[in-house]
């Protein structure tokens, strides 16, 4: 029932979030037809890549914590 969504790793598994942010940057720029991360739905098609290229774009301020 929940609308599916992309989104950055989670704080709690995330040590590094300078290799975050070049991970999704990377994958972003392979412009993917399709997303299957293991945890949620299958993303795919282009409001899927609108929304990893945003978060590529945005990584700092929508996906790392403030502390």
């Amino acid at each position: 029932t929940q609308r599916p969504e992309l989104h950055g790793p989670p704080m709690y598994f995330t040590p590094d979030w300078s290799s975050a942010e070049a991970s999704v940057q990377r994958l972003a720029s392979l412009e993917p037809e399709l997303v299957i991360t293991g945890h949620g739905r299958a993303l795919q098609g282009p409001e899927m890549r609108r929304a990893l290229n945003t978060l590529a774009r945005d990584f700092r301020s929508v996906a790392v914590p403030k502390r």
